[in-house]
C-alpha cells in the first residue's frame, strides 16, 4: 500500500509541476516583466530540479522547456542560462530522447 501511495504522490507532484510550468509559460509569453519576476521567484531552479529528478517524464519536460523558452526569449537579462547544471540536464535529456527514437 505504501508503494502505491508513494507512486500516486510522485504522479501528483509531476502533474502539479507540469501545470505550474504551463501557467508560468503562459504568464511570461511576451511579458519580460513577468519573466523577470518568475526567475527571481526561483522558476529556473525548480525546473532544473524537476528535470533532473524526472528525466523520463516527457510532458513535464516539455512544459518546463516551454517555460524556460518564454523566460528568456524577450528578456535579455534571462537569456544567459544561469545554471550550468541546467545546461547539462537539457543535454542529457536530449541525448536520452535521441536514444529512444533511434
Amino acid at each position: 500500500m505504501d508503494s502505491h501511495k508513494s507512486t500516486c504522490s510522485k504522479l501528483f507532484l509531476l502533474l502539479v509541476m507540469m501545470q505550474g510550468f504551463a501557467a508560468i509559460a503562459t504568464l511570461t509569453l511576451r511579458s519580460p516583466q513577468n519573466a523577470s519576476k518568475a526567475v527571481q521567484a526561483g522558476a529556473v531552479d525548480i525546473a532544473a530540479e524537476m528535470m533532473e529528478k524526472h528525466p523520463g517524464s516527457a510532458s513535464m519536460l516539455r512544459q518546463a522547456c516551454q517555460m524556460l523558452r518564454n523566460l528568456s526569449v524577450r528578456n535579455l537579462e534571462n537569456r544567459c542560462v544561469k545554471h550550468l547544471s541546467l545546461q547539462l540536464i537539457l543535454h542529457n535529456v536530449s541525448r536520452r530522447s535521441e536514444v529512444k527514437t533511434a
